[in-house]
């Protein structure tokens, strides 16, 4: 690839499922590179759209959780989050639901602050990065017989203390917590987005 060339898409020849079930699909695309190499198979783990809630209380405290997460075999700090499900209208909708659901939170206001992708190579899936202002406790968390999670409440300035000392390990809810916190102009991380420069 030379430097300054154009990018294009690949074009696909050809794709079929390995693998499908109601939590994950496997699929295998036949690809061929813009420049003509054939890349094939090509493997694409397809999984549902998912949010990921920043819900600041009055009080400027961050609502965090934690959980024992198998994946890594670790109780893991992290925001609330969840899967996009049908049922829900848009990612506003499925984090006011996933934030009520795991921790018993609402807010005044839920606002899309921005989109992730967990792994852009591989996984087809995004992730809604959502801030919730003026959280506030109005029942207990509803969470299922797989979820186990404690509450803990945290000011800006600690939440974003331990994501940066590897208090929390998943980048995409390190990525969440700064880009809200730094959205709702909670921390100052000292850098000016595009939007303060216009």
């Amino acid at each position: 690839m030379k430097a300054g060339a154009e990018l294009r898409p690949w074009r696909v020849k050809d794709t079929r499922h390995v693998f499908r079930d109601r939590w994950v699909s496997l699929r295998a695309d036949s690809c061929v590179t813009a420049e003509g190499t054939e890349i094939d198979p090509y493997y694409i783990l397809e999984l549902a759209d998912w949010v990921q809630v920043v819900a600041v209380t009055a009080q400027a405290q961050v609502v965090m959780i934690r959980q024992y997460r198998h994946g890594l075999k670790e109780i893991s700090l992290e925001v609330p989050s969840g899967v996009v499900d049908a049922r829900d209208a848009d990612p506003l909708e499925a984090a006011a639901r996933e934030l009520l659901e795991e921790t018993g939170y609402t807010a005044d206001s839920f606002e899309l602050v921005g989109r992730l992708s967990p792994v852009v190579a591989r996984l087809d899936n995004t992730i809604s990065v959502v801030l919730a202002r003026n959280a506030r406790q109005v029942q207990p968390p509803a969470v299922d017989a797989t979820e186990v999670v404690s509450l803990h409440l945290m000011s800006c300035e600690e939440a974003v203390r331990e994501a940066l000392a590897g208090g929390m390990v998943e980048a995409s809810q390190i990525a969440a917590l700064l880009m809200a916190l730094r959205h709702g102009g909670l921390i100052d991380i000292g850098v000016k987005s595009a939007s303060d420069r216009s």
